[in-house]
């Protein structure tokens, strides 16, 4: 099928990152950092992790919960705002429970988040907490949502494809948001990019069957200001401030707006820019319609859509081009998108396989995964694996969601039932 064609070629793109390491400490107090740069990118230097940082809001709470502590600002400040700050990122959620909600009839958002065990944990019911616009047939509806991820993310050997299809992490607000590309529905936009084909909100975000969710992440929906019905409304960024952190990918790093200082002392703001360039019609098959072009211009991110900031930390950022938010994994995932249950990420049962009598069943779409896991299961997606094909793979909120399988127990990570004896 074309589109497994167009995953095929983007994957033959993906280099190997050049890895070193450094002994010097971070200021946020991290000892020493494994450091890298993924190939292509403007910029230089060290990489640390950047589970944080940026100005945000107070901290989460759920329907009726409180603001919980002061952050930084809505708009952020210079390049290592927010480093000085408790390891945990907990308040750079959003207040949720203040915000109007998506309107009558909907339930109120619920947000929190915490740290434990060396891990971000954020829950969410997936409701937005702006009105809700509906850009396609799907209904509103929560969706109880657990993500956890390392509060010191850590770079991989070599980039990840994201999930072709499901979420890629998450937002301040506690929404999931999805890689830049549609499934197989309309036909006439099989695989498109849903940006270009102006099938999302002004927030960038719309319903599948499952969840609400974004394709490409708006500032001004995602910050203090923001928990207002109608945050499309607000004036534009201006781009006189460093963005703040909008979300987590789900290997941990954060993903700030698109604008940076340009060196430690703020002396200059830039909007990082995306460095994917069409090559043809994203209509249908968004990924055949770029190519990624490496560039000496520090404003020019990495194909992962990230770099190193001014702060010696590795990030990534929304930008107004595709990808939008990740062009793929910088970082080692555990489970939603990076491996766990596919070939060469660890395999549900000896040998890889995961279903009784076999492997996990091959997909290329939604579709494909109806009655495809096994018996007990809560859901069944098409999950795109570490270094395999996508494959049926049961979904789930908690562990107890996972279906019974002889001599294994099932964890659930970032909505995936994956092998218990994964770290």
């Amino acid at each position: 099928m074309r589109i497994m064609t167009g995953r095929s070629a983007r994957r033959a793109l993906v280099v190997g990152f050049a890895l070193a390491m450094a002994a010097a400490c971070d200021d946020d107090g991290a000892g020493g950092d494994e450091r890298a740069q993924v190939d292509g990118g403007g910029g230089a230097g060290g990489v640390a992790a950047d589970a944080g940082g940026g100005g945000g809001a107070g901290g989460a709470g759920g329907a009726g919960g409180g603001a919980g502590g002061a952050g930084g600002g809505a708009m952020g400040g210079g390049p290592d705002a927010g480093m000085d700050r408790p390891d945990c990122p907990s308040d750079l959620f959003l207040d949720v429970a203040a915000a109007p909600g998506a309107g009558d009839g909907y339930p109120a958002p619920e947000l929190s988040a915490r740290c434990e065990a060396g891990e971000l944990v954020v829950t969410s019911n997936g409701i937005p907490h702006y009105t809700f616009v509906p850009m396609t047939p799907n209904p509103l509806q929560a969706s109880p949502k657990e993500w956890r991820v390392p509060l010191r993310p850590t770079l991989a050997a070599e980039p990840t494809d994201i999930p072709l299809l499901g979420q890629t992490g998450f937002t301040v607000n506690g929404i999931p948001f999805f890689g830049p590309n549609e499934a197989a529905q309309p036909a006439a936009e099989a695989f498109g990019d849903p940006v270009f084909n102006g099938i999302t909100d002004e927030c960038n975000g719309h319903t599948s069957r499952e969840e609400y969710h974004y394709h490409a992440l708006q500032e001004r929906c995602l910050t203090v200001d923001g928990l207002v019905a109608e945050p499309w409304r607000l004036p534009a960024v201006a781009g006189d401030h460093a963005s703040p952190v909008l979300g987590f990918a789900l290997d941990g790093f954060a993903i700030r707006g698109p604008y940076e200082c340009v060196d430690v002392d703020c002396t200059a703001i830039v909007e990082m820019r995306s460095g994917w360039q069409a090559i043809g019609d994203p209509t249908t098959n968004a990924w055949d319609a770029y190519a990624y072009e490496a560039s000496d211009d520090p404003a020019v991110l990495d194909r992962c859509n990230g770099h190193v900031g001014p702060n010696g930390r590795y990030h990534y950022h929304a930008t107004s081009g595709f990808p939008y938010i990740l062009g793929c994994y910088a970082g080692e995932v555990d489970g939603g998108g990076g491996g766990g249950m596919m070939p060469g990420g660890g395999g549900m049962m000896p040998g890889g396989g995961g279903m009784p009598g076999g492997g996990p069943q091959a997909c290329e779409e939604e579709a494909d995964c109806v009655d495809a896991c096994p018996t007990g299961s809560q859901g069944c997606t098409c999950f795109q694996g570490r270094m395999g094909n996508p494959r049926c793979a049961p979904t789930c909120n908690v562990a107890e969601d996972c279906p019974d399988v002889p001599d294994r127990t099932f964890a659930c990570r970032n909505q995936v039932c994956v092998p218990a004896m994964m770290p």
